[in-house]
């Protein structure tokens, strides 16, 4: 992969990426507590959302709210180029109104959207992003800040682009509604493989078909984010584990430090925390 641009600016992290020759696994299944836009200049393959599937194409941009896990299922033979977006939404009050629309949505739903039905171009505002570097840094962080304003704006007057849905909805997609309900409750595999009225293989094999990840993988993934927003607000780490679902502090424990690398009263808010690759 060779990136051209990399800016950082408190809650601000822009990039500019080309893979020639991209490869498949090395794009990570994932969520995380920022928020992230991506432009694709060019790429074929998919976006998986929450189950959802979105086609991978030049001139569309894909829009991710914290929580929402996301991965891209990218093709080998076509360069994936891309612009990306990883921002907390703090500091910026032009786009505070725009930025709530898109962000009040349910998982999975009006992430995909095509630069041909915005109201103006957006491909110009990433163009000036990269000639941010050329600003005193004051400068540069401030117009980082309109500028992204500027595409919170454009992406909140236009409307998701469509998507083609099978008639007959998979049960890797309804399983991952239910969890996403129920996120924070008790959620054994036999549980949820009763409330489907399937076995718990059966389950465990379409929800993995469907979504790119093991049941109890997404499930402990979407856990600990929880608990890294409500720690980097302020919560007591001791006392989020309960509250979003973990039925230990133990466990939570592995689990926080296997997705971070860190315990969990380390944790820092990091607006830069780059998930997964894009």
């Amino acid at each position: 992969m060779d990136t051209y641009t990399v800016e950082e600016y408190p809650g601000i992290r822009f990039y500019h990426s080309v893979d020639e020759h991209p490869v498949p696994a090395g794009f990570s299944r994932h969520c995380h507590t920022h928020y992230e836009v991506i432009y694709v200049v060019r790429g074929a393959g998919n976006y998986v959302v929450e189950g959802e599937k979105y086609d991978l194409r030049p001139a569309t941009l894909m829009f991710f709210r914290p929580g929402e896990f996301h991965y891209v299922d990218v093709r080998r033979d076509e360069p994936y180029e891309r612009y990306v977006f990883h921002f907390t939404g703090e500091g910026l009050p032009e786009a505070a109104e725009a930025l709530a629309l898109l962000a009040d949505k349910p998982l999975g739903e009006d992430n995909f959207y095509a630069i041909g039905d915005m109201p103006m171009s957006a491909p110009p505002i990433f163009d000036r992003f990269e000639r941010l570097s050329t600003l005193p840094r004051p400068e540069g962080e401030r117009l980082s800040r309109l500028l992204l304003s500027e595409l919170l704006v454009l992406l909140s007057l236009a409307s998701p682009a469509a998507h083609s849905k099978k008639k007959e909805e998979p049960l890797g997609a309804r399983v991952i509604r239910y969890v996403n309900a129920h996120i924070a409750e008790t959620l054994s595999l036999d549980a949820i493989a009763g409330e489907f009225y399937v076995s718990k293989y059966y389950l465990c094999r379409a929800f993995k078909r469907h979504n790119g990840i093991s049941i109890l993988g997404y499930i402990n993934g979407k856990r600990v984010m929880m608990a890294r927003q409500m720690i980097e607000s302020g919560e007591v780490a001791a006392d989020v584990a309960e509250r979003v679902g973990f039925s230990d502090y133990s466990t939570f424990y592995r689990a926080y430090r296997k997705a971070y690398g860190q315990s969990p009263t380390e944790a820092r808010r990091t607006p830069a925390d780059k998930g997964g690759r894009a």
